[in-house]
């Protein structure tokens, strides 16, 4: 959580987008959430390039393991499996 503190990232923003229940819980995210993600991921990217990190008082601000798409990848995962399941019989 320190290295994401630096950054100004959170846990679900690093996650691989490329898994289907990680894209899917994207798309059910609110809008405010997914300007929140571009923004911090802008800032980080910034923050990286510049050799520098997020400064002290704003990484105190920071809550880098709460979930925004925790939740919402549960719930496509639970829903993938259970289509899975209801389409092998």
């Amino acid at each position: 959580s320190r290295s994401l503190n630096q950054y100004g990232l959170k846990y679900d923003d690093v996650k691989i987008e490329q898994d289907a229940d990680y894209a899917k819980a994207l798309g059910r995210i609110s809008d405010e959430e997914v300007q929140a993600r571009a923004r911090r991921m802008k800032r980080a990217f910034d923050i990286s390039f510049k050799k520098k990190s997020l400064p002290a008082d704003l990484q105190r601000l920071q809550a880098p393991l709460a979930p925004y798409a925790t939740p919402l990848i549960d719930e496509a995962k639970a829903r993938r499996v259970e289509r899975e399941l209801l389409n092998t019989y």
